[in-house]
């Protein structure tokens, strides 16, 4: 996931989020994670889903 986020960080992005498999939300910047979005945050740390 690291490459992944990258990826997305060398083409301008200022955050990246992940969703684990139980709907568990990680935020990074180019620099390090943060623990909610610093872009949007009323974005909630975990999501619900179905399956």
């Amino acid at each position: 996931m690291k490459w992944k986020a990258g990826l997305h960080f060398e083409m301008g992005a200022k955050e990246v989020w992940f969703c684990d498999d139980d709907g568990n939300m990680r935020f990074f910047t180019p620099r390090r994670e943060l623990k909610r979005s610093t872009l949007f945050s009323q974005f909630p740390g975990h999501i619900d889903i179905e399956v």
